[in-house]
C-alpha cells in the first residue's frame, strides 16, 4: 500500500510462463540429450512456474484512494470550523482504559475524542460535556468530533494486539514509529520526546496531498491527516492525558510533515496564561516597532520618488537608485499581526523603462497597501498594557503620511496647506497625550517651511523626518529599558 511504486517489469503472471516454458524446453533437451541434470533443473522451473500462475499478485491500493476517501470527512469538518472560528489548537482527550467499569451514562468517556475550542475561549472541554457525548460545547464555547485518526489507531492496536495506554511515553518514541511503519503509510516516521514537547517527522507520507493548497483545509492544519491525527491519539493514551496538536509543518507540498504535540495540564493552565500574555505583550510591542520603523522606510523611499518625478527634469538614475533600496519584495510575518507583503518589481520595471506615469501609479498602490494594512488593524484584538498600541500605530503612520503630503505639497508649489497642517498638529497632540511620542510641532512646522525646491531641498526634507523619527527611536529605547525590567 505505497505511493509512486515502481511498475514491475515482470509480473507473476509473466514470470510463471516463463519458467513454465523454460521448463519444459529443458525438460525436452534433456530426454533427447539423456541428461539428468538438465532434466532435474527443467523439472524445477516448471514447478516454479506452475507455482507463480497458481499464486495471485499482490493487491495494492493506490495512495489516491486514500485521499478520495478521507476528503470528504475534512470538508465537513471545514464547514463546522467556519462557523465556530476555532483557535489554532485542538486537545486530543484519550478515552478511559478498557478494562475500568464505568456506569451506562459514562459510557463516552470510553471514546477517543478531540476538542476544537472557538477563538476567545479558553480551556478545555469538560468531562460531564464528553461523557454526555455533546457536539456543541458552550463553556469553554468549541466542539467535540471523532478524533479522524481514531480508525487507523484501532486497526493497529487489533493487528498487534496492543494497547497504547499499558505503552509508557518514554518508550513510545521508538514503539510508535515501528508500529505505523507497518501500514506502510509512509516511507519514513521519525518521534522524539522530552518533557516540554513531543516532535513527529513524516517523510513520504500517503496523506501528503491532503495538504496541498489546492484544497486549504482548515481542518488538516489544525488536526492533522489521520496519520499525525492517530499519533496524537496514541500519545494522548499513552499519558492519559489530553494531548495538544501544537502546530504542524510541510515542506515540499507535504512531503515532510513536522507535528508537535504538547501534553495539557490543568494544573499549570491559570499561571502559564498569565506568563504567556506578558510575554505576548512584550512581542505585540516588538512587532509593532519593527513593522512601524520598515513602513516608515519604505514610505521615506516611496515619497523621495514623488519627489523626484516633480522636477523639472526627471533624474532617473537617482530614482533607480532608490527602487534598487526597496529590494524585489518586502515580507512581515509576525506571531502577534497579520503579516505584510508588498511586491516592488511593477514599480521597478516603470523606473527602468522611465515611465512617469506608470511610476507614480505604482508608488500610489504601495503607499494604499501600507497605509490600509494599519487601518485594518483591529482594536478589539490590542493588548492592555502594550505600547505602542493598535490605536497609537494607526495614529503615528497617519502623521507620518500627512507630514509626506506636505514635503510633496512644499516641492509641488501648493499654497493651500492649513488643512495639512492642521490635521498633522490635531494627530501629533492626540499622540503626545496618550504616548510618550512627543513631538516638537513648532520646530517641525519651521522646517516644512523652509523645505522650498530652491533650498537644499534632500537635507530640509531629512531634517524635517528626523524630528519626527527621533521620538521612533525614544519609543525603541523605553520598549529595550522595559524588556530589561522584566
Amino acid at each position: 500500500m505505497q505511493e509512486n511504486l515502481e511498475k514491475p517489469k515482470l509480473n507473476s503472471f509473466t514470470v510463471g510462463i516463463i519458467f513454465l516454458v523454460s521448463g519444459i524446453s529443458l525438460f525436452i533437451i534433456s530426454v533427447f540429450s539423456g541428461s539428468q541434470i538438465i532434466s532435474l533443473i527443467g523439472l524445477g522451473l516448471t514447478f516454479w512456474g506452475a507455482l507463480f500462475l497458481l499464486i495471485p499478485p499482490p493487491k495494492h491500493i493506490e495512495a489516491s484512494f486514500l485521499i478520495t476517501s478521507s476528503l470528504p470527512d475534512y470538508m465537513t469538518l471545514d464547514r463546522m470550523l467556519n462557523y465556530l472560528t476555532p483557535k489554532t489548537e485542538a486537545y486530543n482527550i484519550p478515552p478511559c482504559p478498557r478494562d475500568i467499569y464505568l456506569p451506562e451514562h459514562l459510557e463516552g468517556l470510553k471514546e477517543t475524542v478531540t476538542f476544537i475550542p472557538a477563538e476567545n475561549s479558553d480551556g478545555m472541554a469538560e468531562i460531564e460535556d464528553i461523557a454526555r457525548g455533546k457536539f456543541l460545547i458552550e463553556k469553554p464555547k468549541g466542539i467535540l468530533i471523532v478524533s479522524p485518526g481514531i480508525g487507523l489507531l484501532d486497526k493497529i492496536e487489533q493487528k498487534r494486539n496492543t494497547d497504547f495506554t499499558k505503552i509508557p511515553l518514554s518508550e513510545l518514541d521508538e514503539t510508535l514509529p515501528y508500529l505505523f511503519r507497518e501500514l506502510n503509510l509512509a516511507k519514513e516516521i521519525e518521534m522524539t520526546t522530552s518533557e516540554d514537547a513531543i516532535i513527529l517527522q513524516i517523510n513520504g507520507s500517503l496523506y501528503k496531498n491532503l495538504y496541498d493548497q489546492k484544497y486549504n483545509l482548515k481542518s488538516v492544519k489544525l488536526l492533522g491527516c489521520p496519520l499525525v491525527n492517530a499519533v496524537a491519539c496514541a500519545i494522548a493514551k499513552s499519558t492519559g492525558k489530553p494531548i495538544l496538536i501544537h502546530e504542524i509543518k510541510t515542506v515540499s507540498n507535504g512531503k515532510t510533515i513536522t507535528a508537535a504535540f504538547k501534553i495539557y495540564n490543568r494544573k499549570f493552565e491559570a499561571r502559564k496564561k498569565l506568563t504567556e500574555n506578558n510575554e505576548l505583550i512584550l512581542l505585540r510591542r516588538n512587532d509593532l516597532l519593527f513593522v512601524i520603523n520598515d513602513s516608515i522606510h519604505i514610505i521615506d523611499l516611496s515619497f523621495n520618488i514623488l519627489i523626484g518625478l516633480q522636477r523639472k527634469r526627471v533624474n532617473w538614475q537617482q530614482l533607480e537608485n532608490f527602487s534598487k533600496d526597496f529590494g524585489e519584495t518586502y515580507n512581515f510575518t509576525a506571531q502577534s499581526m497579520p503579516p505584510l507583503n508588498l511586491n516592488f518589481l511593477s514599480m521597478s520595471s516603470a523606473i527602468k523603462n522611465q515611465v512617469p506615469k506608470e511610476t507614480s501609479k505604482e508608488i500610489y498602490n504601495i503607499l494604499k497597501v501600507i497605509h490600509g494594512y494599519f487601518e485594518s488593524l483591529s482594536l478589539e484584538d490590542d493588548l492592555e498594557g502594550s505600547v505602542p498600541n493598535f490605536l497609537s500605530t494607526k495614529t503615528i503612520i497617519s502623521a507620518y503620511y500627512t507630514l509626506n503630503d506636505l514635503l510633496l505639497g512644499k516641492v509641488v508649489g501648493d499654497k493651500e496647506n492649513k488643512k495639512e497642517n492642521h490635521q498633522l498638529e490635531v494627530v501629533l497632540q492626540i499622540l503626545a497625550n496618550n504616548t510618550d511620542f512627543k513631538v516638537n510641532i513648532e520646530e517641525l512646522k519651521i522646517s516644512i517651511d523652509n523645505t522650498i525646491p530652491e533650498n537644499n531641498l534632500e537635507r530640509m526634507i531629512d531634517d524635517s523626518r528626523e524630528i519626527f523619527k527621533e521620538q521612533l527611536k525614544h519609543l525603541s529605547l523605553l520598549y529595550s529599558w522595559s524588556v530589561s525590567k522584566k
